[in-house]
């Protein structure tokens, strides 16, 4: 692989992280929960918010943004304990080289020193997601029926956990 470097997107990745992100909702939108048209309309300063609130990595080859993730501890008391991880997305054309699996334990080795466990939510439809989450030791605990409704049609989540401790 080319040179490869994995951090936590700023303000300043504000443009390239729009560019990825709705690349991805058009390619897989089943995949995500957020939707292609809120996020088009989204200004570069809303974009630039989401970085204050949501740790959101990304992963560059050769200066280029190609792979994005977001992680969050949840904020309340009794939930300050588990994160979240969800908008995994690497760009067509660096799938299969090895950079889903050096951001995603990126991610969670960035989760492990937050907190004591991540969820995350991955499509019914989508078995190659599931067996990558797998690899990593994260566990089914229940089907979220009709998680998302996409142009009418309804799609089920598997949900899943990571236990650090």
């Amino acid at each position: 692989m080319n040179e490869t470097e994995i951090r936590q997107l700023n303000a300043e990745d504000t443009a390239e992280y729009q560019a990825i992100f709705l690349g991805a909702l058009q390619s897989a939108p089943a995949a995500f929960a957020a939707d292609y048209q809120e996020e088009s309309a989204r200004s570069s300063e809303q974009i630039a918010e989401r970085f204050q609130r949501e740790v959101i990595f990304g992963a560059f080859v050769d200066g280029r943004l190609c792979a994005i993730a977001t992680f969050l501890q949840q904020p309340s008391t009794k939930r300050r304990h588990v994160g979240m991880i969800w908008n995994m997305y690497v760009s067509e054309e660096r799938r299969g080289t090895g950079l889903a699996d050096m951001l995603f334990k990126h991610v969670l080795e960035a989760a492990s020193l937050k907190v004591d466990q991540v969820e995350l939510y991955v499509a019914i439809d989508n078995p190659r997601g599931g067996k990558f989450y797998r690899k990593y030791g994260f566990e089914s605990y229940g089907v979220m029926p009709r998680a998302l409704r996409v142009q009418g049609a309804d799609f089920d989540a598997l949900m899943m956990v990571k236990k650090f401790r």
